[in-house]
């Protein structure tokens, strides 16, 4: 496989979108897993709280569904988990309850930042539509946030290459004036000069360079740039 091939396996890798199920049910996890296959995706799973957590930390994800009713730690209990991170604050979950229509389980829900709420039995198309429409939303988030950089890349090479212009322009210039140009430090010293101030003072570039401005200015004309 030639490097090329294998940097378009790996963004191909890179641009598959996570989704995570997690219920304590195992027939509930296949189930939705066989919805939600479907090749622009993956599926991850997870079997309680606790570990839907170290899925999360491991993994990006594009949506969460997560039973409410769980032992050791309910959805409601996880969901905190998620959002007191906050690289996760954000993660749209989707909560699924078997226990029916509940008006009180709906507003904890959402009071918990839920994206959406759904009771068991799900209707595949729709679980399907609505996942769909936020693996969709983290994909073009990402495609926009790569456009952005390579606008910035783009803008950064524009700037580096009409600095490269202006510096050559200058010293063409430089080099092609008509009077003798020297550029000094403080101390006095030539860091450079252009080929008609050697001319002038009948030297070459070599000879001056490193020179001070006294030495090779008479006293009177010293004190009158001083």
């Amino acid at each position: 496989m030639t490097e090329e091939r294998a940097l378009d396996s790996v963004r191909q890798k890179e641009d598959v979108l996570n989704v995570l199920v997690v219920d304590d049910h195992p027939e509930n996890v296949r189930a939705l897993t066989e919805i939600l296959a479907k090749e622009d995706y993956r599926t991850l799973s997870a079997n309680s709280g606790p570990e839907a957590l170290k899925q999360i930390l491991k993994n990006e994800f594009a949506v969460v569904i997560l039973d409410v009713v769980m032992p050791t730690m309910n959805g409601f209990d996880t969901a905190r988990m998620i959002r007191q991170r906050a690289a996760t604050r954000d993660l749209p979950i989707i909560f699924l309850t078997a226990s029916g229509p509940d008006a009180d389980l709906i507003k904890m829900g959402y009071s918990l930042g839920a994206a959406d709420y759904l009771s068991k039995p799900v209707d595949p198309s729709i679980v399907r539509a609505k996942v769909g429409v936020f693996v969709e939303l983290l994909r073009k988030a990402k495609q926009l946030k790569a456009r952005e950089a390579q606008l910035r890349e783009s803008e950064r090479k524009q700037s580096r290459e009409a600095l490269r212009e202006s510096e050559a322009q200058y010293e063409a210039a430089f080099e092609a004036a008509p009077i003798g140009i020297a550029h000094a430090a403080v101390d006095g010293h030539l860091l450079r000069v252009n080929q008609k101030f050697c001319d002038i003072l009948d030297y070459s570039k070599t000879e001056v360079v490193g020179l001070r401005c006294q030495d090779i200015v008479f006293p009177d004309a010293l004190d009158e740039l001083t």
